[in-house]
C-alpha cells in the first residue's frame, strides 16, 4: 500500500487478510499478496478516513477452506458476504467482535457446529443469512432483532429459555376460525416464515419506490387476500403460490424457502421473473401433491435436487432462464404425470433418455437427450452384441464414428442405417428421442413388434425404412411426422391392421400436414380398403400388392395425378370403369395389371 507509515490501522488490515488468506481460500486462487496493491485484491474495499478495510465479497468464489478466526480483527468491516462457496467447518466466535459489522452474508456452504452466542453481540447487525448449511444447535436469542435475516427457516429452535414468539397466525385475522381450521393455521406460519427469505433483500430505489414489503402477507391481513395465495377445499388449505412477473420484478429477491416443502397440500409454485437466487431446495421434494413447478426467469444457481423426481403427480416442470448447472437427475424419469419440461436457458447436462420413455413429455423434441444413452438402449434392445457389424458401438469414440450413424454438425444423428445388419427383437421406442433424425433404414433384419407410437416425436424424419423385418403392428399416427416422405414397410408378412385406423387421416383432415410421396406396404398381412380421401395424397409410388386389402378406388384417386408407380396385384382392390378413372390409370406410368370393378 502507498504511504503505509500514514495507514497504520490499514497495514494492521493488510496483515489481517494475508493471515487468513490460506485457511479461507482453500483450493481456490485468492491474489492477496504483498506484491499486489490492495486496492486490487478480489472482493476487498478499503474506505473511511482514516482508511480500513470496510467490505471482503468473496460470494461464489469457490472457496474450500474455513472461515478464519483472524477476520473478527477487521474492526472497520460493515459487510461480510461469504455466502455460496463450499466453506466447511464452524462460524468463528472472533466474529461477534466486528462491532460495525451490518450484514454477514454465510448461507449456502457447508458449515457445522452451532451459531456463536458472540453473534448476539453485534449491534449494528440488520443482515444475516446462514440457510444452506448444517448448523445445529438453537439461535441466540438476542438475533431475533435482527431486521433481515433467515433464521426463521433454519428449522432450529431459539435457546433456552426463549420461546418462540407466536406468528399471530391464530389471533382470528389471518385464519378465521382459527380452532375450526388448524390445517391453515399450520400454513400460515410457515408462510410467514418464509416471507423475509423470499422476499429477500430489496435494493434502495426499489425500496423507496415500493416500500419495504411488496408481499402483503401479515397477520394482520386475512391470509385469502395474501399476494399470490390462493386457497381452496372443505378444509380450507394453502393449494397455490402465485407470484408472477407482477410482484416477483420488483419483490423476490431472496431465495426459495426450503419450509415451502412443508406445505402439504400444495398443487402449484409458481415464482417466476424475479431476482431469486440460490438453489432450488430439495425440500421440495416433499410435495406429494404438487402439479405445477416453475421458477423461471429468476437467477438460481446450482443443480435440480434428485428429489424432485418423488413429485408423482407433477405434471409441469419450468426452470428456464436461470443459471442452473449440473447433469439432470434420472430420478426425474420417475415423473410418469410430467407433460411439460422446460429446461432452456441454463447449463445442463443432456435430458436422461428415462424422462423421454417412462413420462408424457407434451412435445419433447425441444430438449437436448442424451443420445449416446439412446443407441446404448437400441444396442441393447436389438441385440447389439451379436449384429453384424457393430463397429465402435458403445465406444468412447463420438457417436458419428459408430457404424451406420450419421451426426450432425452439433453432433446429434441426423441418420441411422442399419440395414441387413442382423438386428433381433424389439425396436426401442428411445430412438424417438432423436429430435434431428431424419433418415432411419433397418430394412432386412429381424425386427419383430410395434414400430414404437413415441416416433410420433420424429418431426424431421423424412425416410422410414422398415422393409423385411418381423414386425406385427404399426401403431405410428403418421400426420404427427409432417416430414416423412418415404415410408417402407413392405414384406412385413405378420403385420396386420385395418389400413383405415392411421391412413384415413392422411388423406382425410391431415393430409396438409403431409409429405409423403412414397408409400410400400406390399405383402404384409394388411386389410380394410383405402379410405375416401386417400386421392388428397400427393404420392409418386404407392405399392400395395399382396395384401388384404379390398374394395374399389376411391373417387378422389383420379386427383392423384402425381402418382407415377401403382401395384395391387394380389388384392381384392379394383380400378372402377369410369371414363375418369382410366384416364387417370392411362397417366401412370409404371403400374401393374390389377382388377376392373367391372370384372
Amino acid at each position: 500500500m502507498p504511504n503505509p507509515d500514514d495507514n497504520p490501522g490499514l497495514v494492521q488490515d493488510c496483515e489481517t487478510l494475508l493471515a487468513a488468506k490460506d485457511a479461507l481460500r482453500g483450493d481456490a486462487q485468492l491474489n492477496w499478496s504483498v506484491d499486489t496493491a490492495m486496492s486490487g485484491w478480489t472482493g476487498v474495499t478499503v474506505g473511511g478516513d482514516p482508511s480500513r478495510v470496510t467490505s471482503v465479497n468473496l460470494a461464489n468464489r469457490g472457496l474450500s477452506g474455513v472461515i478464519p478466526s483472524q477476520l473478527g480483527s477487521l474492526p472497520s468491516l460493515t459487510t461480510l458476504y461469504l455466502h455460496r462457496n463450499s466453506l466447511t467447518g464452524a462460524i468463528p466466535p472472533e466474529l461477534g467482535t466486528l462491532s460495525n459489522l451490518q450484514g454477514l452474508y454465510i448461507q449456502h456452504n457447508q458449515l457445522t457446529g452451532e451459531i456463536p452466542s458472540q453473534l448476539g453481540d453485534l449491534s449494528n447487525l440488520i443482515r444475516l443469512y446462514i440457510l444452506g448449511n448444517q448448523l445445529t444447535g438453537c439461535i441466540p436469542a438476542a438475533l431475533r432483532d435482527v431486521q433481515n435475516s433467515d433464521l426463521r427457516s433454519a428449522g432450529l429452535p431459539y435457546c433456552a429459555g426463549e420461546p418462540e414468539q407466536d406468528s399471530g397466525c391464530s389471533n382470528g385475522i389471518a385464519v378465521p376460525n382459527p380452532d375450526d381450521n388448524p390445517g391453515l393455521v399450520q400454513d400460515c406460519e410457515i408462510l410467514l416464515s418464509a416471507r423475509d427469505v423470499l422476499h429477500g433483500d430489496l435494493p434502495e430505489d426499489v425500496r423507496r419506490r415500493y416500500g419495504r414489503q411488496l408481499l402483503n402477507w401479515s397477520s394482520d391481513t386475512p391470509i385469502r387476500d395474501w399476494h399470490g395465495i390462493r386457497i381452496r377445499g372443505t378444509l380450507p388449505r394453502v393449494r397455490s403460490i402465485f407470484i408472477p412477473y407482477e410482484f416477483g420484478s420488483h419483490g423476490l429477491y431472496g431465495v426459495i424457502p426450503p419450509q415451502l416443502g412443508s406445505l402439504s397440500n400444495l398443487e402449484d409454485l409458481v415464482l417466476t421473473d424475479g431476482k431469486l437466487t440460490g438453489g432450488i431446495p430439495p425440500e421440495l421434494g416433499k410435495l406429494s401433491k404438487l402439479e405445477r413447478l416453475s421458477v423461471e426467469y429468476n437467477q438460481l444457481t446450482g443443480e435440480i435436487p434428485p428429489e424432485l423426481g418423488a413429485l408423482k403427480n407433477l405434471n409441469t416442470l419450468s426452470v428456464y432462464y436461470n443459471q442452473l448447472t449440473g447433469e439432470i437427475p434420472s430420478e426425474l424419469g420417475n415423473l410418469s404425470n410430467l407433460r411439460y419440461l422446460n429446461l432452456y436457458g441454463n447449463e445442463l447436462g443432456c435430458v436422461p433418455v428415462a424422462l423421454f420413455l417412462d413420462a408424457n413429455l407434451y412435445d419433447p423434441p425441444e430438449l437436448d437427450f442424451c443420445e449416446r444413452d439412446v443407441l446404448a438402449a437400441f444396442y441393447s434392445a436389438t441385440d447389439g452384441d451379436n449384429w453384424t457389424n457393430n463397429d465402435k458401438w458403445l465406444s468412447d469414440a463420438p457417436i458419428g464414428e459408430w457404424h451406420g450413424v450419421t451426426t450432425d454438425a452439433d453432433g446429434k444423428v441426423t441418420r441411422l442405417a442399419l440395414r441387413e445388419n442382423n438386428l433381433v427383437g424389439e425396436i426401442s421406442p428411445a430412438l424417438g428421442a432423436l429430435n434431428r433424425l431424419e433418415v432411419l433404414a433397418l430394412d432386412g433384419n429381424s425386427l419383430s413388434g410395434e414400430v414404437p407410437f413415441k416416433f410420433i416425436h420424429l418431426k424431421e424424419l423424412t425416410r422410414l425404412a422398415l422393409n423385411r423385418n418381423n414386425l406385427e403392428d404399426f401403431s405410428v399416427y403418421l400426420w404427427r411426422m409432417p416430414k416423412l416422405s418415404i415410408l417402407g414397410l413392405a414384406k412385413n408378412e405378420n403385420l396386420s391392421f385395418f389400413l383405415p385406423w392411421w391412413l384415413a387421416t392422411l388423406g382425410g383432415y391431415a393430409s396438409h400436414h403431409s409429405n409423403l410421396t412414397k408409400l410400400s406396404l406390399h405383402d404384409t398381412d394388411l386389410s380394410g380398403s383405402l379410405p375416401t380421401h386417400f386421392g388428397n395424397l400427393k404420392l409418386e409410388r404407392l405399392a400395395i400388392q399382396n395384401t388384404n386389402l379390398s374394395g374399389p378406388l376411391p373417387d378422389s384417386m383420379t386427383q392423384m395425378t402425381t402418382l407415377k408407380q401403382f401395384y395391387s396385384d394380389g388384392t381384392d382392390i379394383c380400378v372402377p370403369a369410369d371414363d375418369d378413372f382410366q384416364t387417370w390409370l392411362a397417366g401412370v406410368e409404371d403400374k401393374d395389371d390389377g382388377k376392373n370393378c367391372s370384372e
